[in-house]
Protein backbone atom coordinates (compact mmCIF):
# COMPACT_ATOMS: atom_id res chain seq x y z
CA UNK A 1 0.00 0.00 0.00
CA UNK A 2 1.13 3.49 -0.30
CA UNK A 3 0.01 6.59 0.50
CA UNK A 4 -2.75 8.38 -1.39
CA UNK A 5 -1.20 11.10 -3.82
CA UNK A 6 -3.47 13.71 -2.23
CA UNK A 7 -1.52 13.37 1.25
CA UNK A 8 1.85 13.82 -0.33
CA UNK A 9 1.69 17.03 -2.27
CA UNK A 10 3.59 17.91 -5.70
CA UNK A 11 6.16 20.46 -6.13
CA UNK A 12 5.90 23.07 -8.48
CA UNK A 13 7.40 22.92 -11.45
CA UNK A 14 10.48 25.54 -10.56
CA UNK A 15 10.39 26.82 -14.24
CA UNK A 16 6.86 28.35 -13.48
CA UNK A 17 7.86 30.36 -10.33
CA UNK A 18 7.17 34.02 -10.59
CA UNK A 19 10.15 36.17 -11.89
CA UNK A 20 9.92 37.93 -8.71
CA UNK A 21 10.53 35.13 -6.26
CA UNK A 22 14.28 35.65 -4.91
CA UNK A 23 17.43 33.64 -5.12
CA UNK A 24 17.24 32.83 -1.29
CA UNK A 25 13.53 31.80 -1.59
CA UNK A 26 14.13 30.12 -4.63
CA UNK A 27 16.59 28.06 -3.09
CA UNK A 28 14.91 27.11 0.16
CA UNK A 29 12.15 25.46 -2.41
CA UNK A 30 15.04 23.51 -4.16
CA UNK A 31 15.77 22.31 -0.33
CA UNK A 32 12.22 21.49 0.41
CA UNK A 33 11.66 19.59 -3.06
CA UNK A 34 14.87 17.58 -2.49
CA UNK A 35 13.74 16.44 1.09
CA UNK A 36 10.26 15.86 -0.23
CA UNK A 37 11.58 12.85 -2.81
CA UNK A 38 14.40 11.53 -0.53
CA UNK A 39 11.22 11.13 1.93
CA UNK A 40 9.17 9.63 -0.53
CA UNK A 41 11.78 7.20 -1.83
CA UNK A 42 12.22 6.66 1.91
CA UNK A 43 8.24 5.72 2.24
CA UNK A 44 9.07 3.35 -1.05
CA UNK A 45 11.19 1.64 0.77
CA UNK A 46 9.74 1.03 4.07
CA UNK A 47 6.39 0.11 2.27
CA UNK A 48 8.74 -2.74 0.50
CA UNK A 49 10.22 -4.00 4.23
CA UNK A 50 6.70 -4.07 5.27
CA UNK A 51 4.92 -6.10 2.53
CA UNK A 52 8.37 -8.36 3.00
CA UNK A 53 7.35 -8.60 6.72
CA UNK A 54 3.74 -9.21 6.11
CA UNK A 55 4.37 -12.01 3.53
CA UNK A 56 6.72 -13.95 5.85
CA UNK A 57 3.98 -13.63 8.77
CA UNK A 58 1.63 -14.94 6.62
CA UNK A 59 3.57 -17.76 5.85
CA UNK A 60 4.24 -18.65 9.88
CA UNK A 61 0.60 -17.76 9.91
CA UNK A 62 0.10 -21.12 7.27
CA UNK A 63 2.50 -23.43 9.21
CA UNK A 64 1.21 -26.41 10.99
CA UNK A 65 1.53 -25.89 14.57
CA UNK A 66 4.19 -26.36 16.61
CA UNK A 67 5.53 -25.39 20.48
CA UNK A 68 6.79 -22.09 18.81
CA UNK A 69 3.52 -20.83 17.04
CA UNK A 70 0.67 -23.11 18.95
CA UNK A 71 -0.13 -20.22 21.66
CA UNK A 72 -3.14 -18.54 21.34
CA UNK A 73 -2.66 -14.75 20.55
CA UNK A 74 -2.31 -12.27 23.13
CA UNK A 75 -5.13 -10.22 24.20
CA UNK A 76 -4.91 -6.26 24.59
CA UNK A 77 -6.31 -6.85 28.42
CA UNK A 78 -2.99 -9.68 28.78
CA UNK A 79 -0.70 -6.81 27.74
CA UNK A 80 -1.46 -4.92 30.93
CA UNK A 81 -1.08 -8.07 33.61
CA UNK A 82 2.52 -8.47 34.59
CA UNK A 83 4.93 -11.20 33.45
CA UNK A 84 4.45 -12.81 37.04
CA UNK A 85 0.69 -12.69 36.08
CA UNK A 86 1.01 -13.85 32.56
CA UNK A 87 2.99 -17.03 33.65
CA UNK A 88 0.84 -17.81 36.18
CA UNK A 89 -1.97 -17.79 33.72
CA UNK A 90 -0.36 -20.09 31.09
CA UNK A 91 1.14 -22.77 33.55
CA UNK A 92 -2.67 -22.67 34.93
CA UNK A 93 -4.20 -23.35 31.33
CA UNK A 94 -1.62 -25.96 30.82
CA UNK A 95 -2.92 -28.88 33.48
CA UNK A 96 0.00 -31.48 33.87
CA UNK A 97 2.34 -29.82 31.71
CA UNK A 98 5.48 -28.95 32.27
CA UNK A 99 7.01 -26.26 30.56
CA UNK A 100 11.05 -24.68 30.26
CA UNK A 101 11.35 -20.86 30.47
CA UNK A 102 12.21 -20.62 26.86
CA UNK A 103 8.94 -22.46 26.11
CA UNK A 104 7.36 -19.92 28.71
CA UNK A 105 9.01 -17.13 26.77
CA UNK A 106 8.23 -18.11 23.26
CA UNK A 107 4.43 -18.67 24.33
CA UNK A 108 3.75 -15.91 25.68
CA UNK A 109 5.87 -13.66 23.37
CA UNK A 110 8.59 -12.69 25.73
CA UNK A 111 11.78 -11.36 24.60
CA UNK A 112 13.81 -11.67 27.65
CA UNK A 113 14.83 -14.86 28.57
CA UNK A 114 16.37 -14.03 31.81
CA UNK A 115 13.79 -11.88 32.74
CA UNK A 116 11.57 -15.44 32.11
CA UNK A 117 13.83 -17.06 34.46
CA UNK A 118 14.14 -15.08 37.37
CA UNK A 119 10.17 -14.53 37.08
CA UNK A 120 9.66 -18.59 37.10
CA UNK A 121 12.52 -18.85 39.93
CA UNK A 122 10.53 -16.21 42.14
CA UNK A 123 7.10 -17.82 41.59
CA UNK A 124 8.38 -21.40 42.45
CA UNK A 125 10.30 -19.52 45.88
CA UNK A 126 6.70 -17.81 46.52
CA UNK A 127 5.14 -21.30 46.24
CA UNK A 128 2.71 -19.62 43.12
CA UNK A 129 3.79 -22.72 40.39
CA UNK A 130 6.08 -25.92 41.43
CA UNK A 131 9.99 -26.09 40.29
CA UNK A 132 9.64 -30.14 39.12
CA UNK A 133 13.32 -29.93 38.03
CA UNK A 134 15.75 -28.14 37.25
CA UNK A 135 14.71 -25.27 34.47
CA UNK A 136 11.21 -27.15 34.45
CA UNK A 137 8.09 -25.49 35.99
CA UNK A 138 4.43 -26.37 35.79
CA UNK A 139 1.12 -25.03 37.81
CA UNK A 140 0.66 -26.08 41.76
CA UNK A 141 -1.29 -28.87 41.52
CA UNK A 142 -3.89 -28.58 44.57
CA UNK A 143 -6.25 -31.34 46.04
CA UNK A 144 -9.69 -30.81 46.09
CA UNK A 145 -9.78 -30.52 50.17
CA UNK A 146 -7.12 -27.21 49.12
CA UNK A 147 -8.05 -23.65 49.05
CA UNK A 148 -6.38 -21.47 46.96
Amino acid sequence: MSWPEHCVPELPDLELLPAEMNRRDKDKLITVAIRVAKLREDLREAEAERDELLASQRDTESLPPTLENSAPPVEPAQRAMTIADRIVGLLGQTPGGVLTASEVAGMLDLGNLQTVRSTLARLAARGQIENVDHGKYRAVVRSEGEGK
